[in-house]
């Protein structure tokens, strides 16, 4: 969730970055003045150096994980007795870091119990976390903090069901946190476009499913893109779709389960218009996943690349996740565009015609579409390190591709990239389910061609409507009265962000009216029942 201004610390700030949390709560600490807690202060002994290649195929490193062993359980001594519970500070440095994250190898918390981490002028502010971020792995990792030092703050309720535990084994150390406020904002090249300018137009729905990585292998950190993903269960299920290389040392080892279940993946990391903005913009956060299947192919030199995850979480109704559809024939698009976080970098698009042709990446054959990119209005927007495993998608919308690598630059916007073909993806790189994507994306075994992405709530039946069957609007809209064109008698329910039902009522072929008038301006969400199959419709209410 997105943290509220702190309004009890003495300085005004709001966290730009927020994993499941609390909803922003202040620090224990600050609630009851308690200036004079007992601080113990840990700093790392090695400065990370990062050996980057420029080649886009490999992981665009950032930073390391440096070694720090904290175990609460010998700190409890450390800790100050409050009317309310105990709290434990400790302070975290590692000189020369541009931002540190922290990863815990065994995290479980009792409920009431919550867990900040701050800068020592309370500026920067994550958290609280508590046995909402509890996962059956015992791991668990924060985004980074901009800055060389950190403070953990840890509270634990006089009436807590059990003892905390929190085992910090891990500090990254980030480097590439050059601009104000951080996290490589600003750090893509000049010819990039933002994802609100006029070529995002009618794309929105693509831009919502796309997300930022904070990728963990061993000790290297670096960022890379990809993209939430429908299935016909419709179910959303969190599957999440990117580039098997991005998980992979500089010695072709794949990253383990434990790194992924400290990976951390940023959604709505974009500008809100056209411009480059000054301040950095916000972005909501889930951290770990589970490897669900992968190309098994050295990140391409034999198929295709891919690497499809399922998130720990589902994401939560705020942050307005899209599940993108797909397309899984051998069908060339006829022009398209690619959603990405160059440089790990806010949002961007890119644009190619219709010369898109097959070809190969390693030693397999028709593997991968190579893709050049088109002038725009705003730009020509190609590719960086950080945009691997971004979706193509096609004119119809649908994901067809995922960036392996490529020569394009500004400097060389001519020059191709190369992205493995979902097609390949669904079963060509080996016959069992962790080889293809075939089993996951299509668990019915329906055999459908293509798919409709959906926001949540998703649809349960996989006879979806096609959104082409009918029309709402006006959506946008500011007076809160919806007209819903569909041939079809249907129920029509209406979720708010929350995934709150609102509203239920009858349809019968033709026009309704749906009224939702009385309610906040926000983001709510249509299903669309009918025997035949379910359909959701993002609505937007402005006021």
């Amino acid at each position: 969730m997105k943290l509220k201004l702190l309004l009890a610390l003495s300085l005004c700030a709001q966290s730009l970055v927020a994993q499941i949390n609390d909803g922003g709560s202040a620090p224990k600490s600050q609630k009851l003045s308690l200036s004079a807690a007992i601080m113990s202060h840990y700093q790392t002994t090695t400065v990370a150096r990062i050996e980057r290649s420029s080649d886009k195929h490999e992981l665009y490193k950032i930073g390391q994980v440096l070694p720090l062993y904290i175990d609460f359980a010998n700190e409890r001594s450390n800790a100050v007795q409050t009317p309310d519970g105990l709290i434990w500070r400790t302070k975290i440095s590692s000189n020369g870091a541009k931002a540190l994250s922290l990863y815990f190898k065994n995290f479980k918390l009792p409920q009431g119990a919550s867990l900040h981490v701050y800068s020592a002028d309370y500026k920067r502010v994550i958290g609280g976390f508590g046995a909402a971020n509890n996962n059956e792995s015992g791991l668990f990792a924060t985004e980074p903090l901009a800055g060389e030092s950190l403070i953990i703050e840890y509270f634990e309720p006089n009436n807590a069901e059990f003892q905390g535990v929190l085992v910090l084994d891990g500090v990254g150390h980030l480097l590439e946190f050059e601009r104000s406020g951080g996290r490589d904002f600003g750090d893509s090249q000049s010819c990039q476009i933002n994802i609100n300018c006029s070529e995002g137009n009618g794309r929105t729905e693509q831009r919502d499913a796309v997300g930022r990585i904070l990728v963990k292998v061993g000790a290297d950190l670096g960022w890379c893109s990809g993209t939430m993903v429908n299935n016909t269960a419709q179910d959303c299920k969190p599957y999440f779709l990117t580039a098997m290389h991005c998980g992979l040392t500089t010695s072709n080892t794949l990253t383990t389960t434990a790194d992924l279940n400290q990976w951390i993946f940023y959604f709505n990391y974009q500008a809100s218009g056209c411009t480059n903005p000054i301040l950095e913009p916000s972005s909501q956060t889930l951290t770990g996943a589970v490897m669900r299947a992968h190309s098994n192919d050295a990140g391409g030199d034999t198929g295709s690349d891919f690497l499809l995850l399922e998130l720990n979480n589902n994401p939560p109704s705020n942050y307005n996740v899209y599940f993108a559809g797909w397309r899984n024939t051998n069908t060339a698009p006829l022009g398209g565009y690619c959603i990405h976080h160059p440089a790990g970098d806010i949002k961007k698009i890119s644009t190619f015609g219709i010369l898109v042709t097959s070809g190969a990446w390693g030693t397999a054959s028709n593997s991968h579409w190579e893709v050049n990119w088109a002038a725009t209005a705003n730009g020509t927007g190609v590719t960086e390190g950080g945009s691997s495993g971004s979706a193509i998608f096609n004119s119809s919308h649908q994901i067809v591709g995922t960036l392996t690598g490529g020569g394009s630059s500004c400097n060389s916007p001519a020059s191709g990239d190369a992205y493995g073909k979902f097609s390949y993806h669904w079963g060509s790189n080996g016959t069992a389910n962790n080889r293809k994507l075939s089993p996951w994306l299509d668990p019915n075994n329906s055999n459908v061609s293509t798919l409709a992405g959906t926001y949540a709530p998703c649809a349960t039946n996989v006879n979806q409507i096609a959104q082409t069957q009918y029309s709402l609007y006006p959506n946008p809209n500011s007076s809160g009265i919806f007209s819903l064109d569909c041939p079809k008698d249907a129920d029509l329910l209406v979720f708010d962000a929350l995934g709150r039902q609102l509203l239920s009522q009858p349809h019968q072929a033709g026009t309704s009216y749906i009224d939702i008038s009385r309610q906040a301006a926000g983001i709510y969400f249509l299903q669309i029942q009918t025997p035949q199959g379910i359909s959701s419709q993002r609505m937007l209410l402005t006021k």
